[in-house]
């Protein structure tokens, strides 16, 4: 998939007659506005291991995705289409009795990044959660530090005291549909 194209936003000083190209130029950055790069990734079948050990989640499925970030055949990333700075959001779910889970995000540049090709970030948006009830949910959500540029991608690394799957699974209650999610939005190009 291609990047969508950030629009050239008109500049309007006191006394200027606007032209057609100006007002498309609106139009345009409108409708980029309303329809910017996001996307929702989960893990719909609730069954992605959680190990003892730092691994990466996988995805199975998404629920909007405007760019074309996420890819089913490399299930546990979101790659950037459109360069600038995102959003992110996730949360992971484990539905072991009193266990302990903790996630982080980090990064990988791809060939379009002025640092070269493939080089890792630190880890950030770290989350923890220790719980004693019947369920365990780590979430973090935050602007990722870095620009990413087309290409780049990032990753949620996940692991629990007590291995097991993720679940849909949670809450008081056992609230379901609450799946393992994954979002990126996009926010900046500076």
């Amino acid at each position: 998939m291609t990047a969508l194209t950030i629009p050239t936003i008109p500049d309007f000083p006191a006394g200027y007659v606007a032209t057609l190209t100006d007002m498309q130029n609106l139009s345009s950055a409108v409708n980029f506005a309303l329809n910017k790069p996001a996307t929702r990734i989960i893990d719909a079948t609730a069954g992605a291991t959680i190990g003892t050990s730092f691994a990466l989640a996988v995805w199975t499925g998404t629920t909007f995705d405007v760019d074309g970030m996420w890819n089913s055949a490399t299930p546990n990333r979101l790659t950037i289409q459109t360069p600038g700075f995102y959003k992110l959001r996730y949360g992971i779910n484990t539905g072991n009795v009193s266990n302990v889970i903790n996630t982080y995000v980090s990064s990988v540049t791809g060939p379009n990044n002025p640092n070269g090709s493939n080089v890792g970030s630190l880890a950030f948006w770290g989350a923890y959660c220790d719980n004693p009830g019947d369920y365990a949910h780590a979430s973090a959500a935050g602007i990722w530090p870095y620009y990413l540029y087309s290409g780049d991608y990032l990753q949620i690394y996940a692991k629990a005291a007590n291995a097991g799957s993720s679940t849909s699974t949670h809450g008081p209650g056992g609230i379901t549909g609450a799946y393992s999610y994954f979002c990126l939005e996009y926010v900046s190009i500076t």
